[in-house]
């Protein structure tokens, strides 16, 4: 039964990457974009376009299935730009508010690691501004791919900018670590499930916009404002899908290497080796008159690096 399953499983993976290719997610603003543009009569000539004929509207007849193809891809491509814009306003309103308030955007990565004891949070607060800084913490420091990304007390001299590139890089190599290891599949169905809701809420706020102007345009005023507070929270709650994913990739990338650690009782401490260095290279032999020493870390063993 295991080698049907085995045999199987590709077929199943080609199946799942053609709907990764066209995600679904993105005709849920894309089908509310295009209705919103078709209720406001922004397009005269739709039903030419859908090849219904020169009747009033889609109520003309049966819509053939070249209509309805191009309806397919408009509402995807509308869902696409929608999801893109959506998620360029946010943030640069994160942005915004954070120069408004006179403190630094935060960093989320960074701010969860100082959460789970591997980084340590600096605070210089001046009328100006207030500048932030990170170091790694004696937990950190076992970590062999994180001092490239945390400078420790030359942080402080970096500048806020060079601080957020640092911490997108750090990003994007925890979903490498994420996406090469098997043992890790449940976590990274979880994220991309957080991923695709904050990508549809990002969407679905353009879209919930283009309905309060085509509303408001029609001088249906309470129902553009329902509309406007149902786009607000869809922001919000883009925010907080976004804010999960992130607290769970570096809980999901701490822990893996937890677990690492734990499976070797002869050592002491926060030790933690790269994935896999240990069985690459043998143990040394324990001489008869000294203790056996843990072995070295093997940053350069650890998969996914570059």
């Amino acid at each position: 039964m295991s080698e049907v399953a085995k045999a199987v499983k590709p077929l199943f993976d080609k199946f799942i990457d053609f709907f990764d290719i066209f995600d679904l997610s993105f005709f849920v603003s894309g089908v509310t974009f295009v209705a919103a543009v078709a209720w406001a009569g922004m397009t005269p000539r739709l039903g030419e376009l859908l090849g219904i004929g020169t009747g009033a509207g889609l109520d003309a007849g049966d819509i053939p299935p070249l209509g309805v193809i191009v309806l397919i891809f408009a509402s995807y491509i509308s869902g696409m730009t929608c999801f893109a814009v959506g998620r360029f306003t946010r943030t640069k309103l994160r942005k915004g508010w954070a120069t408004l308030r006179n403190h630094p955007s935060r960093l989320i990565t960074f701010e969860e690691l100082a959460r789970h004891g591997v980084l340590v949070r600096h605070e210089d607060i001046s009328p100006r501004q207030t500048t932030t800084w990170w170091t790694l913490t004696a937990y950190g420091e076992h970590l062999p791919w994180l001092r490239r990304y945390v400078h420790g007390e030359d942080e402080q001299a970096r500048s806020q900018a060079e601080q957020a590139r640092n911490e997108s890089a750090l990003y994007v190599r925890m979903w490498a670590e994420l996406r090469q290891r098997e043992g890790l599949s449940p976590s990274f169905v979880l994220l991309r499930r957080y991923w695709v809701s904050a990508a549809t809420l990002d969407g679905l706020f353009i879209a919930a916009l283009t309905w309060v102007l085509v509303l408001g345009v029609e001088g249906e005023w309470l129902p553009a404002l329902v509309t406007l507070v149902g786009a607000c929270f869809a922001l919000y709650e883009a925010g907080r899908y976004d804010r999960y994913q992130r607290e769970e990739l570096v809980a999901t990338v701490l822990q893996s290497y937890d677990l690492h650690a734990a499976s070797k009782p002869s050592e002491t401490g926060p030790q933690v080796e790269a994935l896999g260095a240990a069985s690459e290279r043998p143990e040394p032999a324990p001489q008869a008159d000294q203790p056996s020493a843990p072995a070295e870390p093997a940053a350069s063993n650890t998969p996914g690096e570059t």
